[in-house]
């Protein structure tokens, strides 16, 4: 009887020490190719038909593996409860204690190894340190509507090169502007094929860092695609003749150095304020500016931005408005995010008053704007809500002659637009439909002196789409000023770089 006991723990142990197949091992020991495997504890050999000796651990290919005990290489794509496995080239390994790498490509002959089947295993190499050149991708400088709602995100490109911490880009494009009115109700007095056509080339110069950003931006348009005529006088042998000459126009756009913290920053130079929701109408806490892709004059400034939570940003600039810094404008905007209870809606509060005026002239008219713009998405992603409303010119005077000579001054009364509309945007297209409305606008100094027919209610339509890598073309139909005629618009950006 114990003779045939023993026999029997005999062949049991002989037969589970044979080496199997791990395609459809049950219990195998190794790093895994492992899309599917779970955790397990001790490790059993495997089949090692066409495996190089391969030692107790070696290095692997770890990008994305996590930790686990020593073992060998096997090829268990199939396997389940592998005991003690270890790490192996696995897109979706699980958690295991006590990392041992191994190379489960070109495994090196080493001691006490324990061989596993790879026959299918494909390589898995040493996993490369990232590009640190594509780790902070160049900002996107289009020349569109700076700050307004940001088109569908495009594939960034790689930044010109990388010094140190700081990358480096540069941004090059042309880009022409047409415009052309449907003549009702107002009089055609010039005849021209289009109201308006221009165009010019866009340079742009970036840098940033975890900590700094820079940028320089240049405007420079060939005179005959501006207008930009001068009166030049030529004397030859005595006789003196004049004439109109062509001459290009080169602006300082953009020039501003910004450094930041997690909760502070500190901007200076000279850009665009522009803040708006739309693309045609709006931002009128920096004044009233409206148009196909419209925006804000450039201003210099300091301005200090504090984030105080993570639902709140505010910022404060100082703005000079007239050289020898004899005017000059406060600016105040907060911006809030994820409010609790309103989640979905973002706020903007803006505040913009010329009360820096007064230290060079004591009899300045002084005014306040206050705007509020509010913004919150229909359908994540693809649709959304934009509302904005000001108050302008609060506090504001003019002064006016009396029928006795004598000057006098009196209240202007206030003006509050109110602008809003929907922003839509699937796939790579940007489309914007906006109105704008003015009570009395008439009365205004924000309608068209020389219109014969002024509307309280404006209305712009905007699309964008993206011809290929390097073309963008834009398109609008919007009110032709404050006229009851309407004007097409179309702007085409090529970009050289």
């Amino acid at each position: 009887m114990n003779k045939v006991l023993f026999a029997s723990i005999a062949m049991a142990t002989a037969l589970f020490a044979q080496p199997a197949d791990s395609a459809k091992v049950a219990q195998a020991a190794a790093p895994t190719d492992t899309a599917k495997v779970a955790e397990a504890p001790a490790a059993a050999p495997a089949d090692t038909a066409k495996v190089a000796e391969a030692p107790a651990a070696a290095p692997t290919d770890t990008a994305k593996v996590a930790e686990a005990p020593a073992a060998a290489p096997a090829d268990t794509a199939k396997a389940a409860e592998a005991p003690a496995a270890a790490p192996a080239d696995t897109a979706k390994v699980a958690e295991a204690p006590a990392a041992a790498p191994a190379d489960t490509a070109k495994v090196a002959e080493a001691p006490a190894a324990v061989p596993a089947d790879t026959a299918k295993v494909a390589e898995a190499p040493v996993a490369a340190p990232a590009d640190t050149a594509n780790a902070a991708p160049a900002l996107d400088m289009s020349m569109a509507s700076p700050k307004s709602i940001s088109a569908p995100k495009k594939a960034q490109k790689k930044p010109l090169f990388k010094a140190g911490e700081f990358v480096f880009d540069i941004d090059a494009s042309f880009e022409i502007q047409a415009s052309k009115v449907l003549w009702t109700s107002e009089d055609d007095d010039n005849g021209d094929n289009f109201e308006e056509w221009w165009g010019r080339a866009n340079l742009g110069m970036e840098t940033h860092s975890d900590d700094f950003n820079g940028r320089i931006l240049l405007y420079m348009y060939p005179g005959d695609l501006i207008d930009n005529q001068y009166h030049a006088h030529h004397t030859a042998d005595g006789d003196t003749s004049d004439s109109y000459e062509y001459r290009d126009l080169f602006e300082i756009h953009e020039a501003w150095a910004e450094q930041h913290t997690k909760y502070a920053s500190i901007k200076l130079g000279r850009w665009e304020f522009t803040q708006k929701n739309g693309d045609y109408f709006g931002n009128y806490v920096d004044g009233y500016y409206n148009g196909f892709k419209s925006g804000a004059s450039s201003e210099n400034a300091l301005q200090f931005t504090l984030t105080p939570t993570e639902t709140m940003t505010m910022s404060v600039a100082f703005i000079s408005t007239t050289p020898n810094l004899n005017t000059g404008d406060l600016r105040l905007m907060f911006n809030f995010h994820d409010l609790s209870g309103i989640e979905f809606l973002n706020l903007d509060l803006g505040y913009r008053t010329n009360v820096f005026d007064l230290i060079h002239d004591n009899d300045v008219d002084v005014r306040h704007t206050i705007a509020l713009q509010g913004k919150t998405p229909i359908v994540d992603n693809i649709a959304y809500f934009f509302l904005e409303g000001a108050l302008m010119g609060l506090d504001a005077e003019e002064t006016y002659t009396d029928r006795f000579g004598k000057k006098r001054t009196r209240t202007i009364d206030m003006v509050a637009p109110i602008t809003g509309g929907l922003l839509f945007t699937p796939g790579d297209y940007r489309i914007i439909l906006e109105a704008e409305y003015i009570h009395d606008r008439a009365e205004t100094k924000y309608a068209d002196t020389d219109k014969k027919h002024v509307k309280d209610v404006l209305g712009a339509f905007y699309i964008e789409k993206p011809l290929t890598k390097r073309f963008t073309l834009s398109f609008g139909a919007h009110s032709y000023g404050s006229s009851r005629d309407y004007q097409f618009s179309g702007n085409l950006i090529g970009r050289i770089n």
